[in-house]
């Protein structure tokens, strides 16, 4: 394979936390490896130094303002580029559009692990449901028709979409317009090895804790979760066993802070700061349960991490892995918009460990890919892409 000009444009990329910051930063080194030239263009809150192939554009507060700065550090990096690599269709998806106006030799790259638009929908309190109902319904207001003119822009400039999962990727077929030939899917990085023992603490008493890790969002369904949790607890044995934390920002926290307040739960449920990888990981190897009930979850990062360290997990049926018809006991899948099925899964759960039964350990790899494999699909549809 030819080696490539490849720059990768992604909202955050290392040292911020997230998903897509971790994906950025594997495939950055993952592709240096292989010879290719690499660079990176991201926001930044402060001028930090990134290094000489990572490029910081002032996050500035006002939105337009940001996309100009953008777009002015992206036409100047973009000279002599093979491809764009953008993560997302709006916040660096836009400028990229842009540049493709001007600069048609570059092919363009979108990577779309979720949908902007309705999740913009269910924080507003516009909707309150799953993904593939909010396309199947289509009330959109002024604020959702004004989205979809900016992301369907920017997908008509790409050459060809990378999807995170399955899921996602019928969706933009099916509602967006997306061709087939146009698109593709490439999974997460399978999440790095770690071994149990140097991350677990010995367990105090017979406590159950059931934990969330992530952005505290309408999407993700915590007062659904939180619902189901005090369902459970009215039970005096129950209470005294389980404990929930969640932990992370965002502007749900309030709204879940005052749930807790109004309805006693200050004893049994703890609400924490978001963490970095490796608390995140001690959480998750120190706690019995872990819970996702999003309204629509694509392919989570967090999921991967509980998987891999074979946690039980509560997780949505809107999930790339009830999807894909992923079983396995440690996963309990749940409607999320059904608070009693969710209570019935966290007993089921309960139960099984209170047994003393370990469960199964999962095979992960049919919704999160080895490095070499993800680096791999990506170096072919590029040079596919500049064969044309």
């Amino acid at each position: 394979m030819s080696k490539l000009k490849i720059i990768i444009a992604t909202g955050i990329f290392p040292p911020a936390l997230g998903g897509p910051a971790t994906f950025a930063k594997n495939l950055y080194e993952g592709l240096k490896s292989k010879g290719h030239s690499i660079k990176v263009i991201t926001f930044c809150k402060e001028r930090a130094e990134r290094g000489e192939n990572i490029v910081c554009v002032p996050a500035s507060n006002l939105i337009f303002l940001r996309y100009f700065y953008f777009f002015l550090y992206l036409w100047k990096l973009s000279k002599g580029a093979d491809i764009i690599y953008a993560f997302d269709l709006i916040s660096v998806g836009l400028p990229c559009a842009l540049i493709k106006l001007f600069r048609k030799k570059i092919k363009l790259v979108y990577r779309v692990g979720g949908d902007f638009q309705w999740e913009a929908a269910l924080q507003r309190g516009y909707f309150d449901n799953t993904l593939w109902k909010y396309w199947e319904e289509k009330r959109f207001g002024f604020y959702e028709k004004m989205v979809l003119r900016m992301t369907n822009f920017s997908l008509k400039k790409a050459d060809f979409i990378i999807f995170n999962a399955n899921l996602i990727k019928d969706v933009f077929l099916k509602y967006r317009g997306v061709p087939e030939i146009k698109s593709g899917v490439i999974k997460n990085f399978v999440p790095e090895a770690i071994s149990m023992s140097l991350l677990s603490e010995p367990r105090q008493d017979d406590i159950i804790k059931i934990i969330f890790i992530g952005r505290l969002i309408a999407m993700k369904n915590l007062l659904r979760l939180l619902m189901a949790f005090e369902k459970l607890i009215k039970n005096e044995d129950l209470k005294s066993k389980l404990r929930i934390k969640l932990a992370g920002e965002g502007p749900e926290k309030e709204k879940i802070e005052k749930y807790i307040r109004e309805h006693g739960l200050n004893g049994s449920v703890n609400v924490a700061s978001k963490m970095d990888r490796e608390d995140v990981l001690k959480e998750i190897a120190n706690s019995q349960i872990i819970a996702n009930v999003s309204l629509t979850e694509v392919n989570a990062h967090f999921v991967a991490e509980a998987l891999s360290l074979s946690k039980p997990i509560i997780l949505t049926k809107e999930s790339e892995q009830f999807y894909t018809g992923q079983k396995n006991e440690l996963i309990y899948y749940v409607d999320p918009l059904d608070i009693d099925d969710i209570a019935e899964k966290i007993l089921l759960a309960e139960k099984t460990i209170s047994a003393k039964t370990p469960p199964e350990k999962i095979q992960i790899h049919d919704f999160t890919w080895p490095a070499e494999r993800v680096v791999k699909e990506h170096e072919v549809v590029f040079n596919r892409l500049l064969a044309q």
